[in-house]
């Protein structure tokens, strides 16, 4: 589901968890630290979305801090291909090495490319400028090449591509 506020909440992000289905929980409104402890606790996936302002930053290090697991961050942010996106990646790799980083959003090649550079995992179009790009909505691109997911389980998005069956 999105990342949206009106699209998911602990309940649902607990219960796709338990079930080992991916999702990234919103970051309006909720309580990301305690989101992770209680994931972290639950001994479930943990999956939020940031921003790349100094909240984000402040996230990040009490993570650290507190020495919680993060499995998986989106980087959601109306324009990927930017410096401040380029420095949000470097942080999170730098502390926090064993996160999986999803960043977006993209809309052209060269943004694949500059991602690419800046050790960024997988990476989120959601423009939907098939004239100019070539993709689509709903579409997610990683190393290069574009994936349709829509019944992704998390091992889908990390072990292998989609098969037949979610794809």
């Amino acid at each position: 589901p999105a990342n949206m506020e009106c699209v998911i909440n602990q309940d649902i992000a607990i219960r796709l968890a338990e079930n080992g289905y991916f999702y990234i929980m919103h970051r309006f409104d909720i309580n990301q630290l305690e989101f992770i402890r209680k994931m972290n606790n639950l001994n479930l996936i943990s999956s939020i979305s940031i921003g790349v302002n100094d909240d984000s930053y402040n996230l990040i290090d009490d993570i650290v801090k507190f020495g919680y697991s993060v499995d998986y961050i989106t980087i959601d942010i109306a324009h990927g291909h930017s410096i401040k996106m380029e420095e949000m990646i470097r942080y999170i790799k730098y502390n926090l090495p064993n996160t999986f980083v999803i960043a977006g959003n993209i809309s052209n090649p060269d943004a694949i490319e500059d991602l690419e550079k800046w050790e960024n995992e997988f990476y989120c179009n959601e423009c939907g400028c098939d004239k100019v790009t070539g993709f689509y909505y709903d579409r997610t691109v990683a190393n290069g090449e574009v994936w349709i997911c829509k019944n992704c389980k998390t091992e889908d998005l990390v072990s292998e591509k989609p098969n037949e069956d979610n794809y």
